[in-house]
């Protein structure tokens, strides 16, 4: 994996968490405080997007947690019905042998 690959990743779990929405608020809170002769509609709206988009990294990054999950338990599950099904194939062979011995 690459450096740029690894920063994307760091970047988009610090931007999809509540940390950085409450950072972000408070930030621009405080900036509107302090500029009220800025187009606040504006602001506002910027606001508006960098929550929502935080709010769907989040959802990306849980949906992503979830297919992890599932991929581990389809995995184990294989493995189990590999075992029974070479367990089976083993009886099989047992039986063939016996039948063609008699």
């Amino acid at each position: 994996m690459k450096l740029w690959d690894k920063s994307a990743d760091i970047l988009t779990k610090w931007v999809g968490s509540w940390y950085f929405i409450v950072f972000a608020l408070l930030f621009f809170g405080y900036w509107m405080s302090i500029t009220p002769d800025l187009l606040i509609p504006n602001i506002v709206l910027s606001i508006l997007a960098i929550v929502m988009s935080s709010i769907i990294l989040m959802s990306q990054n849980r949906m992503s947690d979830i297919d992890r999950q599932r991929s581990i338990e389809d995995h184990e599950i294989n493995k189990r019905l590999e075992a029974k099904i070479d367990d089976l194939q083993k009886q099989v062979k047992s039986l063939e042998s016996t039948i063609i011995f008699k």
